[in-house]
């Protein structure tokens, strides 16, 4: 096995440590990207190993399916699964990014309100946005600015 392919498999490992670390600390939204990153530095090993490499993960995505699921040398579900977690991890992002240009734009107080009010319902994204409004706060801290409603 060469150098490349047995660090990939090594931070694929890390990458699931992580995961599971994230998991028993309630935050799942994090775990995700996490267990993609393992899924993907697995995949990414394989046709390392071959000698093949890619500047994308879609390239990643593509050589994986072609090579070993369409082949079955390997269970196609696990390229499903690859693409899947891929998908769950957009999905988090692009919520995320919403949320946060959502939240840029409020008072500290606002955002409280907001997040009390019940207009979210989904305990998922309650949990995401009052993480993000701790990471703005605690952001804004660190740089030695004051946080926004102080």
């Amino acid at each position: 096995m060469n150098a490349q392919t047995l660090g990939l498999l090594n931070k694929a490992e890390r990458a699931i440590a992580a995961t599971e670390s994230l998991l028993r600390d309630g935050l799942p939204e994090f775990a995700c990207g996490r267990a993609y990153y393992s899924m993907f530095y697995v995949a990414e090993a394989l046709p390392v190993e071959e000698g093949l490499r890619f500047r994308k993960h879609s390239g990643v995505h593509a050589a994986f399916g072609a090579r070993f699921a369409a082949t079955s040398e390997m269970d196609p579900k696990f390229h499903r699964w690859l693409l899947d977690a891929f998908d769950a991890v957009s999905a988090v992002r692009v919520v995320r990014d919403e949320l946060s240009s959502k939240i840029a734009t409020m008072s500290v107080e606002e955002e409280n309100r907001w997040l009390r009010s019940g207009e979210i319902d989904d305990p998922k994204l309650r949990r995401l946005m009052e993480l993000a409004v701790q990471d703005q706060v605690h952001g804004l801290e660190s740089r030695g600015e004051p946080s926004r409603g102080s």
